[in-house]
């Protein structure tokens, strides 16, 4: 007997289609031949991916008899077919990376991963402070997906934040919502410039003294500045850089990179003011575990 099944679990919510999906896999699929049919990311069990098939529709205008065909998944094959797969295999492995025994200390972009998990390392190095092994840098793409990330997760994980600026920007504004709902704590929130010394608006690049921060950018492609080239202001370190270069979108990664490129040479030099603010940066952090 071959069960054939047309959009099977459509008007069920995502947990509930998994549920079925296992019936069909477990029970039904266990006695008799099933097929069926699906757009639903829910209904796609990325393990059993050499039993996927796909279905393409091959009619154009000019050929409206060419019919579908079906195939084997292939990379190769229509992006709007391929795309409940890629979704399917993108929420599990984001299950698998987010269900784990750490916190997650979620930051804004590479820039942030690269500089804590540089400069903690090299405090460690030192003797001093270094970032608690139980926080786990995550960085999501952008000051404006934190609030999403925390909101969707931060019910069912253990979740810390690293954010740019101040109690009054917007990002954060959205997430002290999430706190007021009792999303999670006010004290799994750390802001840059709780830092002494920072910008009111500061970002985590204004932890390096500026001679620090400009032996990076000179070393990118962005090009060598001076400290005397820089804009004499109460802005965000990285502001001034790109007035001085003349920018208007600045790339925080290209800095970063040069820091694990040229480890040795830059922390040869380093400051200990930059030591500093990254060390009480990380006290903060590592407060947020006791939360």
């Amino acid at each position: 007997m071959i069960v054939l099944l047309d959009e099977p679990g459509t008007s069920l919510h995502g947990d509930a289609q998994q549920d079925f999906l296992r019936f069909i896999n477990e029970r039904l699929g266990a006695k008799q031949q099933v097929i069926y049919t699906t757009h639903s990311q829910h209904m796609i069990d990325p393990a059993a991916y050499e039993k996927l098939r796909a279905v393409q529709d091959r009619s154009t205008r000019e050929n409206p008899d060419a019919g579908a065909t079906v195939s084997t998944v292939r990379l190769s094959g229509d992006r709007d077919t391929l795309l409940p797969i890629q979704a399917a295999l993108g929420y599990s492995i984001n299950q698998h990376l987010f269900l784990g025994g750490q916190r997650h200390l979620v930051v804004e972009g590479g820039a942030d991963y690269v500089y804590l998990a540089e400069m903690s390392a090299h405090l460690a190095e030192k003797g001093r402070k270094s970032l608690d092994p139980q926080l786990a840098i995550l960085p999501v793409g952008g000051a404006d997906k934190i609030p999403a990330f925390v909101a969707l997760l931060g019910r069912h994980l253990e979740v810390s934040v690293l954010m740019d600026g101040g109690k009054g920007s917007r990002h954060v504004q959205r997430l002290q919502s999430l706190i007021d709902e009792g999303v999670f704590s006010a004290s799994e929130l750390v802001l840059c410039s709780q830092i002494d010394d920072t910008p009111g608006s500061a970002d985590i690049e204004d932890m390096f003294d500026p001679e620090d921060y400009l032996r990076l950018v000179s070393w990118s492609p962005l090009g060598g500045l001076t400290v005397a080239d820089l804009p004499k202001s109460d802005a965000r370190l990285v502001s001034r850089v790109s007035d001085a270069l003349a920018i208007e979108t600045f790339d925080h990664g290209l800095p970063a990179t040069q820091l694990a490129a040229h480890r040795d040479e830059f922390f040869g030099a380093i400051s200990d003011a930059t030591l500093d603010r990254f060390e009480s940066l990380i006290e903060l952090l590592n407060g947020t575990i006791e939360s």
